[in-house]
C-alpha cells in the first residue's frame, strides 16, 4: 500500500511507543518499524505489541536484547497480544528470563506472526514457563522461514514455601494452536533437569510442521542427565519433512 508518514528517532523506545499509539489511534492500517542499531530493552522491559495491531517489523540485522540474564526473571523478550499480525525480518530475539510466560517470543490468542530470518537464541525459562524461545497459543499461528532457536536454557523452578517442582516444557512450545517451520534450526538448547520436556519442541493439541529443518543437540544439561523428550506431543499432529 502507501506509505503516510516516516518519522526517525535517535531513541529506539520513543519510536516504537509513537507507532503505537498511532495504531491504537486508527491513524494507519500497518505499520513498519525498522531498527538501525540494536535495541537493548533492560530499562524498557518487555517489547508489547497490542492487541489487533498490523506491524512489520524489520529488525535490519540488529537484535532487540531484554539483557535479563542474571540479573532478574523480568520475562519475555517480545509479547504479541491477541489477534495481532506481525511479520518479523532479519534479526535476533535474544535476553529473556523468564517464571511465568514465554521468554523470546509470547504469541497470543488468535495472533498471526511470520518470522523471517528471525534467531530466537540464547534465552532462559525456569518452572512454569512453557517456550524458553518462543510460545504459540489458543489458536494463533507461528510460521518461521530460516532463523534459529539456538541456545536456550530450560531448568526446574520452585515455589517458594510449598517446595513443588515445576518444569518448563520446550523450546519452542505449542498450545491449541499451529507452528510451521521451513529451514530453521533447533540446536544446542539445555535442559536444566531431566523433568524437563520438549528440549526442542512440545506440543499441546496442536499442529507441528517441520520441513527441512535441523534439529540437533538438545539434550544433555550439566548433570549429565537427559530430557524427558526432545520432540514432545499429546493430542498433536506432528508433520517432519526431511528433517
Amino acid at each position: 500500500g502507501t506509505v503516510d508518514s516516516v518519522r526517525y528517532y535517535k531513541d529506539i523506545a520513543s519510536g516504537w511507543d509513537y507507532a503505537f499509539e498511532c495504531m491504537k489511534n486508527n491513524f494507519f492500517d500497518r505499520v513498519a518499524v525498522t531498527l538501525y542499531a540494536d535495541w537493548n530493552t533492560y530499562e524498557y522491559g518487555a517489547v508489547s505489541i497490542p492487541e489487533n495491531a498490523r506491524m512489520t517489523l524489520n529488525l535490519g540485522g540488529h537484535k532487540i536484547d531484554r539483557a535479563t540474564q542474571g540479573k532478574n526473571w523480568n520475562g519475555e523478550v517480545l509479547y504479541v497480544s491477541a489477534n495481532a499480525d506481525v511479520i518479523i525480518n532479519d534479526g535476533t530475539i535474544t535476553g529473556g528470563n523468564s517464571r511465568t510466560g514465554a521468554s523470546g517470543i509470547h504469541i497470543n490468542d488468535n495472533a498471526t506472526v511470520v518470522l523471517n530470518n528471525v534467531n530466537v537464541d540464547d534465552n532462559h525459562a525456569a518452572g512454569g514457563t512453557n517456550g524458553a524461545a518462543i510460545a504459540v497459543y489458543n489458536g494463533a499461528t507461528l510460521v518461521m522461514n530460516g532463523g534459529s532457536l539456538s541456545d536456550n536454557f530450560m531448568d526446574r523452578d520452585t515455589i517458594p514455601l510449598v517446595v513443588i517442582p515445576l518444569y518448563p516444557y520446550g523450546t519452542l512450545y505449542v498450545n491449541d494452536a499451529t507452528a510451521t517451520l521451513n529451514n530453521v534450526t533447533i540446536s544446542n538448547n539445555t535442559a536444566g533437569d531431566a523433568e524437563v520436556e520438549g528440549a526442542a519442541i512440545y506440543a499441546d493439541n496442536s499442529t507441528v510442521t517441520l520441513n527441512d529443518c535441523v534439529v540437533s543437540g538438545n539434550i544433555n544439561n550439566e548433570k549429565a542427565h537427559y530430557a524427558e523428550s526432545v520432540i514432545g506431543a499429546v493430542d498433536s499432529k506432528l508433520i517432519i519433512n526431511n528433517t
